[in-house]
């Protein structure tokens, strides 16, 4: 059993050394995580060989006390016989085979929600225009350059109007977050015009997002009522604001929001109240498959923000919109910081990343379960067989049909598979509670899910059963 054990501990540690790097690869994008404190060491290998040494020690004592317990007599009384051994050690046997099973099941259901859940991610339906839209962060003209937000603006805007003559450029904006699942912030408070303080603990709640004009027609988001933010919208004119249809539903169920005055009662400058413009349509501002809040949107020209994320849509077949870009800010600014150029496509399917790598490792995780369960109802339904040959041939002699011996064997198969795909259903309905969190357009009860990994576990498993079942009906009655 020890040998055994280091062979195969040795030869896991091989694989994961060999996985290793393709596996280190797929690590999400999250800043907080560093791929490169990971490693394979002697620490590594010390640990495999350890678990190797005391699984060989912990399932190889059970069968060698057992064996070294018995005399002589009972040996001599059971050879021959060809019996399916005692009923307890079949029970060991069977409750292993049946856990390798259910625990399979489980793994196979999580990995089937955590896929369907990024499937329907890549297709949520996001209410913006992703396509063709680079981006590139922007930081931050210098205050002693550019000491107000006028100035601020009127940098900005001569960028905007630079980029636009840019050929292949379509359209240009700018916004002081991507719509990434990684941004959670938590809103800001607001208060209406004419509308009481709301008591402590409830105040009224919605996402800023500061842009550009024209941000709304280079996202390709309607306005559904009232007016985008235009170049009139700056310092010298009255504040203004366009918020989303969910903010107009929330706080204005029954009047028209044009017009309302609002303020944010958290940020500085305090007392400067925004008139609502106008109202677009909801989009997927914090990320993908993240609800859509409360938002409402201010002009870079009206507020003191120095940095933030160029979007230019470029013209179909377009190459080298980065570096143009990169040309038109140095040119009126050298020392603007330019980082990150990268598709918005790109930048949202790395916000996926957590979730792709979460369904990349359940995967694996499952189809080396899946490996074991047939394993384990091969190796046991085998050894059933086996021990059964005797017994077998006689059934033959006596008549029985080559399709009663495939009946008998595979029958034992099929009962292990049914209890463990029946504990294993029960088991990921419990588990998948803790998945309800990461799951997105999925429920985790899915009853696909369920019956899909069902039946595929049920097929592998008497697929397993095939190969012994087979040998068996070629037993030689005479011999």
């Amino acid at each position: 059993s020890i040998v055994l054990g280091l062979i195969g501990g040795l030869a896991g540690f091989a694989l994961a050394w060999v996985s290793f790097g393709p596996l280190l690869s797929l690590t999400p994008t999250i800043p907080s995580f560093r791929p490169q404190a990971l490693r394979i060491d002697s620490q590594v290998f010390l640990f495999s060989i350890v678990v190797s040494l005391l699984a060989s020690v912990l399932f190889g004592l059970t069968p060698a006390l057992r064996v070294s317990r018995k005399d002589l007599h009972s040996w001599l009384r059971e050879a021959g016989r060809g019996t399916k051994g005692t009923i307890r050690h079949r029970v060991t046997r069977d409750a292993l085979v049946v856990a390798e099973i259910g625990l399979a099941i489980v793994l196979l259901v999580g990995t089937g929600l955590l896929i369907k859940t990024l499937y329907n991610l890549r297709n949520d339906r996001l209410g913006f225009d992703a396509n063709r839209i680079v981006t590139v962060q922007m930081c931050c003209p210098d205050q002693a350059r550019y000491p107000t937000p006028n100035e601020v603006g009127k940098f900005f805007q001569q960028v905007f109007d630079r980029l636009q003559t840019v050929p292949e450029a379509e359209s240009v904006a700018m916004i002081n977050f991507l719509p990434q699942r990684q941004f959670d912030g938590a809103g800001s408070v607001i208060q209406i015009k004419g509308k009481p303080p709301p008591e402590p603990g409830k105040e009224s709640i919605a996402d800023p997002r500061f842009i550009s004009p024209n941000y709304f027609e280079t996202m390709r988001i309607p306005i559904r009522s009232g007016r985008a933010l235009t170049l009139q919208d700056d310092m010298d004119h009255q504040l203004v604001a366009v918020i989303n249809e969910s903010m107009a539903r929330k706080y204005f169920p029954d009047q028209d929001p044009i017009g309302q005055q609002m303020q944010m009662t958290n940020l500085t400058p305090l007392g400067r109240w925004f008139t609502i413009v106008g109202v677009a349509a909801d989009s997927r501002d914090r990320g993908l498959g993240r609800d859509t809040r409360s938002t409402f949107y201010l002009s870079y020209l009206q507020n003191q923000i120095r940095g933030g994320t160029l979007l230019v849509r470029a013209k179909p077949g377009a190459q080298s919109v980065v570096a143009q870009i990169k040309d038109v800010v140095r040119t009126l600014n050298q020392d603007v910081t330019l980082m990150n150029p990268r598709t918005l496509e790109d930048s949202m399917s790395e916000s996926l990343s957590p979730e792709r790598f979460s369904a990349t490792l359940l995967t694996l995780f499952a189809l080396i379960a899946l490996t074991l369960a047939s394993v384990g109802v091969y190796g046991v339904v085998s050894y059933a067989a086996m021990q059964r040959t005797h017994e077998i041939g006689v059934r033959m002699a006596l008549g029985a049909q080559r399709s009663d011996v495939l009946k008998l064997v595979l029958g034992h198969g099929a009962k292990l598979a049914g209890v463990g795909v029946a504990l294993g259903l029960i088991g990921s309905l419990l588990v998948s509670r803790l998945l309800n969190s990461m799951l997105f357009g999925v429920s985790a009860k899915d009853p696909w899910t369920l019956v899909v990994v069902s039946v595929l576990l049920s097929a592998v498993a008497l697929l397993a059963c095939y190969i012994p079942a087979r040998r068996a009906m070629k037993v030689d009655p005479l011999e």
